[in-house]
């Protein structure tokens, strides 16, 4: 089992073996690390930390339920409420000592809320040529708004290009997933132009950000109310909560775990079906906004690459799949650059399952860092994006991902000629399975505008796609309607990973 460094603040904190005999003191929020495999932690209903053996225990009934089960564990952080308090305090000192950070945006401490929107519109601002927001389509629980940013060279004609997806705080807590996710953008508009590899990226790819999957569950634990909050606002399955319902200490226990809710595979290991545990996967495959929000996304993109950051625990994840070797070495090729390590993960519902599963485009979690949720903003942020010593950073980790999001021996290319200004558009209908043996209808569509000269080069996802057991043969329906006029050309298209297929519309000119 991989081995995790903690920062100092933790190991003050370490206390010795307990015996699966020995009763936790009292009910405080901590975090331990249990003497078994990262899969059979999963499986324990707990709130588990994705990919590692450590558990954040609240209280004394998460103890029992470790010690009825026979396991045993040492302590990390006696009281991460205690422990975030004087991170708090850390953080404040370093703003005052550090005027601006080595980070794209010279940020010095962790954004609040509200400037997740501010720092979107300014760059949408500064570089309309390359970036632009948009708005996903549902409203959280709470009735906001989910936002993004698209990055590319003339980004309002980039529909041909294949694309990366990086999304942050899915989990409330994880604070760093977001702003590393908001530094990456910076980085590629303030360097485009004159960091050749980041320009020659945007030219290939669009990059599609989200820092803030989970915003109901970020404001609760950035404002500090419930700062170890994970999940969503679902008090009830199937109901809105409230006012200040979510926010209500009594209901702290309830929740979605968005990282648990997508379709594929879920109600598999790792998740539960207990409304009050910190890994309930809700009513069922996609029945949060939050989660809808992301398989919209991803359904309209042609999304090559994707990126869930998490914190914490220094790996890059991936889900099991047919496409072992070739999942692995790229895994491990994105985990290298900032020491992390490599391993496939088998939990249900999760983003990248899901995304690998029905897109075949290859995803991962990164957990961020070691020992807390949300570290110093020095060592946590910071060091973690830039890179110290010979840890390239998360920054080299997320460069390593847009070129595998534009190597087109990883996805399909489709070539042709259509009357400038026809709609091309591509579809695939097909249905997932949940653990639970419940079918997940699934849509894919993407749509392109022949540029003028009428020669078009699309990349796309192949549509040969995975399953459990193997590759599945299936095809693309791709419909050409010239300008103004309904469809003139209905067609099937197999394209496999690493192919380049022709496709003949020449009925679409006529």
């Amino acid at each position: 089992m991989r081995s995790f460094l903690l920062p100092i603040a933790a190991l003050t904190l370490a206390a010795t073996l307990t015996a699966p005999a020995a009763a936790a003191p009292d009910d405080r929020i901590s975090l331990v690390r249990v003497d078994a495999s990262p899969e059979q932690v999963a499986a324990l209903g707990l709130d588990a930390v994705d990919g590692t053996a450590d558990v954040v225990l609240h209280g004394r009934a998460d103890a029992e339920h470790l010690r009825q089960k026979g396991f045993r564990w040492h302590t990390l952080v006696a009281d991460l409420t205690a422990d975030a308090a004087r991170t708090r305090a850390a953080d404040a000192a370093y703003a005052r000592s550090v005027a601006v950070s080595t980070l794209p945006s010279g940020r010095t401490a962790y954004r609040a809320f509200a400037d997740y929107d501010t720092d979107l519109d300014r760059l949408a601002s500064t570089y309309p040529k390359a970036a632009r927001t948009f708005t996903l389509p549902h409203r959280t629980l709470e009735n906001r708004t989910v936002r993004g940013l698209e990055i590319s060279h003339d980004v309002a004609a980039s529909a041909h290009k294949p694309v990366l997806v990086v999304t942050g705080v899915h989990h409330a807590r994880e604070w760093p997933s977001s702003e590393v996710t908001l530094e990456f953008a910076y980085d590629l508009l303030k360097n485009d132009g004159t960091d050749a590899r980041v320009t020659g990226l945007l030219d290939q790819l669009r990059v599609v950000v989200v820092p803030m999957v989970n915003p109901d569950g970020f404001a609760i634990s950035r404002g500090l109310t419930y700062e170890m909050k994970r999940k969503n606002c679902r008090v009830r399955d199937g109901q809105l909560p409230g006012p200040g319902e979510c926010a209500a200490s009594a209901n702290r226990s309830y929740g979605v775990d968005p990282n648990r809710n997508y379709g594929a595979a879920w109600g598999d290991n790792g998740s539960s079906a207990n409304r009050g545990s910190e890994t309930y996967r809700g009513a069922g495959p996609f029945s949060e906004p939050e989660v809808t929000n992301v398989r919209d996304l991803v359904s309209g993109l042609q999304a090559t690459a994707l990126i869930s950051n998490h914190t914490y625990g220094e790996v890059v994840l991936r889900p099991a799949g047919p496409e072992e070797d070739l999942y692995s070495a790229l895994g491990t090729r994105l985990s290298s650059a900032n020491g992390y390590g490599s391993s496939a993960l088998r939990v249900g519902g999760m983003t990248e399952r899901w995304s690998y599963y029905a897109t075949a485009g290859f995803g991962f979690t990164v957990e961020i860092g070691t020992g807390n949720f949300h570290p110093a903003f020095g060592p946590g942020v910071v060091d973690q994006y830039m890179g110290t010593g010979t840890r390239l950073g998360l920054r080299e980790l997320y460069l390593r991902a847009a070129e595998a999001a534009a190597d087109r021996t990883r996805h399909g290319v489709l070539t042709g000629s259509a009357p400038a200004g026809s709609t091309l558009r591509i579809t695939k209908d097909f249905t997932l399975t949940t653990a639970t043996g419940q079918p997940v209808p699934t849509h894919l569509e993407s749509a392109l505008t022949v540029p003028s000269g009428g020669r078009f080069t699309w990349d796309v996802n192949p549509s040969t796609r995975p399953a459990e057991n193997g590759m599945l043969d299936e095809s693309w329906t791709l419909t050409c309607a010239p300008p103004g006029k309904p469809v003139a050309v209905t067609t099937k298209v197999l394209v496999r990973r690493g192919q380049q297929v022709p496709v003949d519309l020449a009925a679409c000119a006529a």
